[in-house]
């Protein structure tokens, strides 16, 4: 047994071994990382964390062993780690000399570095060479040889050979050589202060170069420019001047410059002439004139006929020249240069200014053949003509370009028809620029008229032939088939004489017609194409019909919609006083049938209940029905003079007005009068006065001797205006306005009541309706409407109103046949008066 004092002693030992041991290994570690990534900062505080480690005190305070004390076992030795690559880079190298065959390069050492790799790349190839200098010397070279290279630096460590980052990537080359072989290959001068030389020269790989200048008589040169190929244009010299011009290669950089060329002397051109061209053509002779030249002494002019060879055709000092004794439309094309003298230098040709004389003018221009929309005409041919301009003008215009050809004749398709059009050619060589000096005589003509369309309707006993006016035509011939051919039957004269009835037509008998329209002009008549053939079979008489559109008896009546839903017509109407409306389902008019008489406007005069309609087909004239307004039985039916819409009618004692457009036109009452007491069926009448109001109008009646007028308007306010007559009895009857209210929407007629109140009747879409005002100072200037008092609802489409004894009559134009109204009213209603304005 050891006492304590040795045992102590024997521990010391034991903990001054274990450290000289681990001193050791850390002079090893340390040694093998100095060129780790760790710095040299790092690696005392790995050693002092080794070292506190590895002596740790186990013992207590007083140096005594720890109860705790155990056996320390050493931790294994890790391997020391080998960098992927050296920290560092070469940053710095450079040209130290160069010659055509060699270049040496120089860098910046690396301290501790053992060698360097150094990559060179040059004629596409690539090679790795190492080296333990910081030159080297790179032979066998051609001159301007580029070169390009990478240089690293390495170390052994653990016995490997490590490998710094390669640096960036340095240039250099070997020197360039003199230029050889320079020539001129081109020159040219496009103007006078632009002379322009095209040198080249022997080619070499790699190198740029430097063009140098200057006039033969200065002392210094000037840069022209720097080339990356074997070739330059020189441009901004001055005509006809000598220069001499040298050329220098180098490679890289402007300090590796090889030895100038050789010099040698030029001179640009005369500048090309300015101004050349035509100041006139004739038929047998071109003027020509250019611009002075300075840079030359004389012109040459160079000349090819009908694009033959370009030949040599004069020279001049001139600056103009007449080429003359040309034979009509020659093609000459022509180029000009000037001549240098002294240098014997002659400049750039122009371009070609291509000129033709011109040729003779056109002859014999005549028409062919004329359609409704095409005219064709044609003309001699010219032996000194390419081709021909043709020109139009329609009607009172002015001639337009229209077309050109090389063909003798033309057709002028999507004409319109029955127009004057006029045409004159002029004959052209080579191109339309070169036109003949006069025109052609002038072809007038006509397009026909266009084909008419005819419609034939049976009469009783009689037909009636009718189409639509066409334009410009002077009239129309009526051809009849007579024993199996079509004989002329008529002539109308005028374009708008666009019917013609025949009468004492045997019934059931068909006959057939075509109808043409001519048209006159240049003295000539245009005859239009025949319409195809109209068959028309007259048919017996029938009287207007006065039998009811949808209502055959009371109870269908009463028991309609029209009666039975609308109140106050329910209520109010006189079953017995109301008026079928006439002639909706057959009207005679003139002998011919309508079918869609659209009833409008009524009006009571004298003993007679007077209503107007008109045809929705636009076939046969508008018409007054003459009915006797005590038993409401049809006595006779007038025929107006025209389709107008008759939307208004009133009587002023002497005559009945009718609406007419913008104006009223007057019949005789007499003469309806005299029709109706010998109850003719119908009588044809002309209006014996029409006064114009200059606004639209759509309804009438009479009051306090005035006529009142106003205009319908779909959804917005229309004007209720009245007049006096003024010389009713001359020729000079004209009308005076006396008043103007603004009137609503949808204003179909109007009537006044004793008392002054206005009863309106109003229609459109889903307005069916009577309205009541009572205006202030009716007639006069200061007149008012005033609010509206009240609104009765109708049946669809109430038209017309009139006042007799103590009923309101309202006609209705949804009484038509087929009709698109909500709802049918075929009878003139007759309501109580009394009802209606209380």
């Amino acid at each position: 047994m050891f006492n304590k004092k040795k045992k102590k002693k024997i521990f010391i030992f034991f903990e001054a071994a274990l450290a000289l041991s681990i001193c050791c290994f850390a002079a090893r570690m340390i040694k093998a990382h100095a060129s780790s990534t760790d710095s040299a900062d790092n690696i005392p505080n790995k050693f002092i964390s080794i070292f506190s480690e590895t002596f740790s005190d186990n013992s207590s305070a007083d140096g005594s062993p720890s109860d705790n004390t155990t056996d320390v076992t050493p931790e294994a030795t890790p391997e020391p780690t080998i960098p992927a690559a050296l920290d560092g880079t070469v940053t710095e190298s450079h040209t130290t000399s160069a010659t055509t065959s060699a270049v040496s390069i120089e860098w910046t050492p690396v301290e501790d570095a053992e060698g360097y790799s150094l990559t060179l790349t040059y004629n596409n190839n690539t090679t790795t060479i190492e080296t333990t200098e910081n030159t080297y010397n790179i032979t066998d070279l051609s001159p301007a040889t580029v070169i390009s290279y990478h240089l690293s630096f390495y170390k052994t460590i653990l016995g490997q050979k490590i490998y710094s980052s390669p640096s960036a990537e340095f240039s250099t080359s070997s020197s360039v050589t003199k230029v050889t072989g320079l020539t001129l290959t081109d020159r040219t001068s496009p103007l006078e202060d632009n002379g322009q030389i095209t040198l080249s020269w022997d080619a070499m790989s790699n190198a740029l170069y430097n063009v140098y200048y200057k006039q033969k008589n200065a002392s210094d040169y000037t840069l022209a420019g720097t080339a990356t190929t074997n070739s330059l244009v020189i441009s901004q010299l001055k005509a006809s001047e000598n220069y001499d011009f040298y050329v220098q290669a180098y490679c890289l950089s402007p300090d590796n410059v090889g030895e100038a060329s050789d010099v040698i002397s030029v001179t640009t051109l005369p500048y090309t002439v300015y101004g050349f061209s035509a100041d006139s053509e004739t038929e047998t002779q071109i003027d020509l004139s250019w611009d002075e030249n300075t840079s030359g002494n004389y012109y040459k002019i160079y000349r090819s006929v009908n694009d033959g060879p370009a030949e040599f055709l004069l020279q001049t000092e001139q600056t103009s020249y007449s080429d003359t004794n040309l034979e009509p439309g020659t093609v000459c094309s022509y180029q000009i240069s000037v001549v240098n003298t002294t240098t014997g230098l002659e400049s750039t040709l122009t371009s070609v200014l291509r000129c033709a004389s011109r040729p003779t003018a056109v002859t014999g221009a005549a028409i062919e053949k004329s359609t409704a929309t095409t005219i064709s005409f044609n003309w001699e041919q010219n032996t000194s003509a390419t081709g021909y301009i043709i020109y139009r003008k329609k009607g009172a215009g002015s001639y337009v370009y229209l077309t050109s050809t090389t063909e003798t004749s033309y057709t002028d398709t999507s004409l319109a028809s029955g127009s004057n059009y006029r045409y004159k050619l002029l004959a052209y060589a080579d191109t339309e620029q070169h036109p003949s000096l006069s025109y052609s005589n002038e072809i007038k003509t006509s397009t026909l008229p266009a084909r008419l369309t005819v419609k034939g309707k049976a009469g009783y006993g009689k037909l009636r032939l009718s189409w639509t006016a066409t334009t410009g035509a002077s009239g129309y011939y009526i051809y009849q088939l007579q024993a199996g051919s079509y004989e002329l039957i008529d002539t109308l004269k005028g374009k708008s004489n666009v019917s013609k009835v025949y009468e004492s037509m045997t019934i059931g008998t068909s006959y057939k017609y075509k109808v043409t329209a001519y048209r006159n002009a240049f003295s000539q008549k245009f005859i239009g194409q025949n319409s195809v053939v109209t068959t028309v079979k007259p048919v017996k008489t029938k009287k207007t019909l006065t039998t009811p559109s949808y209502y055959s008896t009371k109870k269908a009546l009463t028991s309609s919609y029209a009666w039975s839903k609308v109140p106050y017509v329910k209520k109010y109407a006189n079953y017995k006083k109301c008026i079928t409306i006439p002639g909706i389902r057959s009207t005679n008019v003139a002998g011919f049938e309508s079918t869609k008489m659209c009833p409008q406007a009524i009006t009571f005069a004298g003993k007679y209940l007077l209503i107007t309609a008109y045809d929705t087909y636009s076939e046969e004239k508008s018409v007054i029905y003459v009915m006797n307004k005590y038993n409401r039985r049809l006595l006779t039916v007038i025929v107006l003079p025209n389709k107008t819409h008759g939307g208004g009618i009133c009587y002023d004692g002497k005559t009945v007005w009718v609406t007419n457009g913008q104006k009223i036109s007057g019949v005789a009452f007499t003469d309806i009068n005299c029709a109706a007491s010998k109850k003719l069926a119908y009588k044809e009448v002309e209006y014996t006065k029409t006064l114009a109001t200059n606004y639209k109008c759509s309804f009438l009646t009479y009051y306090k001797k005035q006529i009142w007028t106003g205009n319908f308007e779909y959804t917005k306010n229309g004007t209720l205006r009245s007049y006096t007559i003024l010389n009713p009895n001359s020729e000079n009857t004209t009308l005076k306005e006396r008043s103007s209210v603004t009137l609503p929407p949808a204003v179909q007629g109007i009537t006044f009541a004793t008392g002054g109140k206005l009863i309106v009747s109003r229609a459109y879409g889903y307005t069916n309706e009577l309205d009541i005002y009572k205006p202030s100072k009716p007639g006069t200037t200061s007149m008012r409407l005033g609010k509206r008092l009240k609104k009765i609802t109708m049946p669809a489409l109430n038209e017309g109103i009139a006042i007799n004894g103590a009923y309101l009559y309202v006609n209705f134009e949804s009484g038509l046949p087929g009709s698109l109204a909500l709802n049918h009213m075929d009878r003139i209603l007759a309501l109580k008066l009394k009802a209606i304005l209380k």
